[in-house]
């Protein structure tokens, strides 16, 4: 089996999709300063891969974090109307 076939069987299969993303590539995806990715890196806050001296993101895996991240208010808000 050829380079080519075994590339689209890995595809076909559902692999995962493992896009990385540099630091600049992040900040433009995020709208975040890089100052402020490399922050969420030294105190583990965000995901990431270290390649030898170089930071790279997951996009799939930055795309989970974001939604961990997502605040979604309390449905039933509790009223202080007492009954009179």
């Amino acid at each position: 089996m050829s380079h080519k076939e075994k590339k689209k069987e890995f595809v076909a299969a559902g692999a995962p999709d493992f896009a990385m993303l540099n630091v600049k590539e992040l900040e433009a995806f995020l709208k975040i300063d890089q100052k402020t990715i490399y922050r969420y890196v030294s105190l583990g806050l965000i995901p990431y891969v270290r390649i030898q001296s170089n930071i790279r993101f997951v996009k799939q895996q930055i795309v989970g974090w974001i939604e961990e991240q997502n605040f979604r208010p309390n449905s039933q808000i509790p009223t202080n109307q007492s009954k009179r």
